[in-house]
């Protein structure tokens, strides 16, 4: 499950720097955000949250999880 969820990462940072929309952006995201809530899975459900917020024009909630991951 581990490699699934850094494949997905990955797949959600190429189509962002892409600027890709399609519809298995979400479904990245979705498998992300079911990730069991364990320390394994974390940053996956952090950074998910990351792209869910720039996948909704969200950029001051992405912004907010970038910084406070800067931070750490």
């Amino acid at each position: 499950m581990q490699l699934a969820a850094q494949i997905a990462l990955r797949y959600l940072e190429i189509c962002c720097k892409r600027q890709t929309k399609n519809s298995e952006i979400k479904n990245a995201i979705a498998f992300l955000q079911k990730l069991p809530k364990t320390t394994n899975f974390a940053i996956h459900r952090i950074a998910a949250e990351y792209y869910n917020g720039l996948v909704n024009h969200d950029q001051e909630g992405a912004d907010k999880i970038a910084n406070l991951l800067v931070r750490n």
